[in-house]
């Protein structure tokens, strides 16, 4: 569903990670009721939009100034990355990106909240192991010059 599709309309890839992506699959469509491919996704340089790095995040804040001087998003609001992506493709002449990288932020962080090591220790952030996704918005030989691989279920066809 596009409308769910955080990253934008594209082909959703969880990055090093089949547990999560079994846990998707479950979540959304069922005990096996899903499929899993396996792949090595290539985006030349310059065609990922990381937004896991400051330069990824700043483009992100540049992209939410624009919206808010065209009156498109609320100053008292935050647009969510969804709402951004869209803007940024209609307004572009040319989307630039073959590929968008995030990781989901744990609730914990996103609110402002911090974890306690221990009772009574100060308060402070730690380093988790995020869910990060990767969103394919073209699919063809450059990115994904091998093809994808089936690996759930079992004995799935190459595609």
């Amino acid at each position: 569903n596009v409308k769910e599709a955080w990253l934008g309309a594209g082909y959703y890839f969880w990055e090093d990670s089949m547990q999560q992506a079994h846990q998707w699959g479950k979540m959304r469509y069922g005990q096996d009721k899903y499929i899993i491919c396996k792949a090595l996704i290539c985006v030349p340089e310059g065609r990922l939009l990381n937004l896991m790095n400051m330069e990824g995040q700043f483009l992100l804040g540049r992209y939410i100034d624009e919206m808010r001087k065209m009156r498109l998003c609320p100053a008292d609001k935050q647009p969510t990355i969804s709402d951004i992506l869209i803007f940024v493709r209609k307004r572009a002449g040319k989307w630039p990106f073959l590929a968008a990288k995030l990781s989901e932020t744990p609730k914990e962080l996103s609110t402002g909240n911090v974890f306690s090591i221990a009772a009574g220790s100060p308060k402070v952030t730690t380093p988790g192991l995020y869910r990060v996704q990767v969103c394919l918005y073209a699919k063809n030989i450059q990115t994904l010059p091998n093809g994808m691989e089936i690996v759930h279920p079992e004995g799935g066809e190459d595609r």
